[in-house]
């Protein structure tokens, strides 16, 4: 059942706890007027919803809840944020704010005056990507919310929101105060809203990173792919790699992610998968010819690798195949 109240500070955050699934906040007063919305109808991530009229210029203290992350979507209107000792950042229009800080802190934000001011906020526990519905996996996060995950004491990042990621939020907006449809709607696009701003994160630190590799570096990591593809049965160790490319352990690791995405042994792992398919496809050979022909050893590690690959055995891959083959004569 909703709660509603009037008046309510919407600058205090740490109020994220609450019995009812949805509450709601008229603000009527001097310098702003308006509606807050807050949901939480997806374990470990409540939604907050700001949209004031007629915003004053001025100040205001906001208070952040400790060992949470915020994913701030500013959608209308212009404003600072600023902590005693630590640099102050910007919050407008577009912008999507990743925050997170051990403890519970107080900043203060400068707003423009507006003719509206709109935001939707992720109040997230740092663990919930890696949890369902999203089961990630740590090094598929991006690297704002691992610091965040693994405790950093303070993590602020700027991103440029998507059109993807904004359309969401609009239509999230649109639908809101669906009284039929709002319980299943909200946690949809709860989830739907998290996982496009995971990846408009990810797209956005994934081009600063490669404007950081020089053209000499990418024709190096070029040079590594084509080797581990020509010898991905027996590739070469990273120290035989650094010695014959000329480029350090560190940095040849660190391109080679950015650019392919992917760790050397993940490109290794995915050419070895993709063959051992095409073999098992085939059914020419018995599962440990397969494992023995795309460079494993023992077969029960091949098929540990292939079933956390493909999320089946390679006895059942083998028979999924023959039955379609079946199927399509």
């Amino acid at each position: 059942m909703a709660e509603e109240y009037l008046n309510l500070p919407f600058t205090d955050l740490k109020r994220f706890r609450f019995q009812s699934d949805r509450l709601s906040i008229r603000h009527e007063g001097k310098g702003e007027t308006g509606n807050e919305i807050l949901f939480q109808f997806q374990a470990g991530i409540m939604v907050r919803i700001l949209d004031l009229r007629e915003v004053s210029e001025g100040e205001a203290r906001v208070s952040m809840p400790g060992k949470k992350l915020m994913l701030t979507c500013k959608l209308r209107g212009n404003s600072e944020i600023s902590l005693d000792g630590i640099a102050s950042s910007t919050l407008n229009e577009g912008q999507l704010i990743v925050a997170y800080n051990v403890d519970d802190m107080d900043l203060r934000e400068f707003s423009k005056s507006c003719d509206r001011y709109l935001l939707v906020m992720l109040i997230c526990d740092p663990e919930v990507f890696v949890q369902d519905p999203f089961d990630l996996s740590i090094d598929q996060l991006p690297n704002c919310i691992e610091q965040a995950i693994a405790g950093t004491h303070w993590v602020n990042e700027s991103f440029s929101m998507s059109n993807d990621l904004t359309r969401a939020l609009y239509i999230l907006l649109e639908g809101v105060n669906d009284p039929v449809w709002s319980r299943p709607f909200l946690q949809a696009k709860t989830v739907e809203i998290a996982c496009l701003a995971m990846r408009n994160i990810l797209n956005e630190e994934s081009r600063r990173k490669f404007s950081q590799v020089t053209e000499k570096e990418i024709g190096i990591v070029s040079k590594a792919a084509d080797l581990l593809s020509t010898e991905w049965r027996e590739p070469p160790t990273l120290p035989d790699m650094v010695k014959q490319l000329g480029l350090g352990k560190s940095r040849l690791t660190s391109c080679f992610k950015i650019i392919y995405g992917c760790t050397m042994s993940d490109y290794v792992l995915n050419l070895r998968m993709q063959h051992a398919q095409q073999l098992l496809s085939e059914r020419k050979l018995n599962i440990t010819q397969v494992a023995l022909e795309i460079g494993y050893e023992h077969p029960s590690n091949f098929t540990s690798a292939f079933k956390r690959f493909t999320g089946m055995t390679p006895k059942h891959f083998q028979k999924n195949s023959l039955s379609q083959h079946l199927d399509q004569d």
